[in-house]
């Protein structure tokens, strides 16, 4: 008896965050503040299912950009609704998860690398407000650290890459293995 498993390979398509993120930056530009919030929510499911796939195998879907920008939206449309510590949970979720996955031996390398870059982003987002008061300088500090170690742990898998032969590095590539 031939025992057939069917694996899922996750599907990457960000045309149902595009749309519905479109749709929310219409209607928050026509001062629908509530409307722009439930599609900006919806996005951001869509930015999070899209992310998790992106754990299990590479994509060609920028998804660290996409989870940047879903929570970004979502923090200046509850920043316009005058939940301000609302906002800044946002930016602070969007900081925390790229830092998390590029962190992370279990994350695929080409997502480590692209939650590396849109880090920066994240950060930006993140202090954006507040970067000039001085009550906030240590928390802009550890998380200007936060982001320093990011880097270094991940130039540190590329340097590791760089000493394996290449055809070692090809096998690796083709049997799924993942640089830690």
């Amino acid at each position: 008896m031939n025992m057939h498993v069917d694996v899922k390979t996750p599907v990457f398509d960000d045309s149902e965050w595009t749309r519905l993120t479109g749709a929310a930056n219409d209607a928050f530009a026509n001062g629908l503040l509530c409307e722009a919030l439930l599609l900006y929510r919806e996005a951001f499911h869509e930015a999070e299912a899209l992310f998790e796939a992106a754990l299990s195998a590479p994509s060609q879907v920028p998804v660290a950009s996409i989870y940047v920008i879903s929570c970004q939206n979502l923090a200046e449309a509850t920043r316009r609704g005058g939940e301000i510590d609302t906002a800044e949970g946002w930016s602070l979720r969007a900081f925390e998860r790229l830092a998390c996955a590029a962190e992370s031996p279990a994350t695929p390398f080409s997502l480590r690398l692209d939650c590396m870059r849109d880090l920066k982003l994240a950060f930006f987002n993140l202090i954006e407000r507040r970067r000039e008061e001085e009550a906030f300088r240590p928390e802009m500090e550890r998380y200007v650290a936060r982001g320093r170690h990011v880097v270094e742990t991940v130039m540190g898998v590329v340097k590791q890459l760089a000493t394996i032969p290449e055809h070692e590095f090809l096998l690796l590539n083709t049997v799924g293995g993942r640089p830690s």
